[in-house]
């Protein structure tokens, strides 16, 4: 049940440290996105 626990905690930080950079820069681009299409307004 530990190990099981574990092995699965593992997975999904490995997942998360893989999603999380693209996210970011996603992120960072549609706010810059939308902070310059503020100022255009």
């Amino acid at each position: 049940m530990v190990l099981t626990k574990m092995s699965f905690y593992r997975s999904v930080r490995r997942y998360v440290d893989g999603v999380s950079e693209p996210l970011i820069v996603l992120t960072t681009f549609y706010f810059i996105v939308m902070v310059t299409a503020l100022f255009k307004a």
